[in-house]
């Protein structure tokens, strides 16, 4: 408080983390566990999916989600960059966070302005962060 009894704007506590409805695309079963459970913790709905087949095939899972998270190199004929493409054309506002152990900037160097990439292995503070930035 300033010495006038307001209160004071400078002092105010950090507004709480925003949560949302995310969906999470990884094929590495221990990669998409560590991933959800460090989300879920967080206060976030998570749709946790293995292929991009999967999550192309679930309709219902993606209402209201604000963000997919994609591994790019996936073990099947569609690879996360594919799976963002269709499913940012169905989702209106869906961002996309790119991950990957790989560099592959050949293939995802036309990233639109609201999306990222996170190289793995990447921290749990980067994560949410990037989580937080996008909802």
């Amino acid at each position: 408080m300033s010495s006038s009894g307001a209160p004071d704007p400078g002092n105010d506590p950090p507004a709480p983390p925003r949560q949302a409805r995310l969906i999470l695309l990884d094929d590495d079963p221990d990669v998409r566990s560590s991933i959800g459970d460090v989300l879920g913790s967080a206060g976030h709905q998570v749709a946790a999916y293995a292929s991009g087949e999967e999550v192309l095939a679930d309709t219902n899972g993606h209402a209201g989600a604000a963000v997919l998270i994609a591994d790019i190199m996936l073990g099947g004929p569609l690879d996360g960059i594919a799976v963002a493409e269709a499913l940012t054309a169905r989702i209106d506002g869906l961002k996309v966070i790119y991950i990957t152990g790989y560099f592959a900037t050949a293939r995802i160097s036309g990233l639109r302005p609201q999306d990222r990439f996170l190289r793995k292995p990447f921290g749990i503070a980067e994560l949410l962060n990037t989580v937080q930035e996008l909802i």
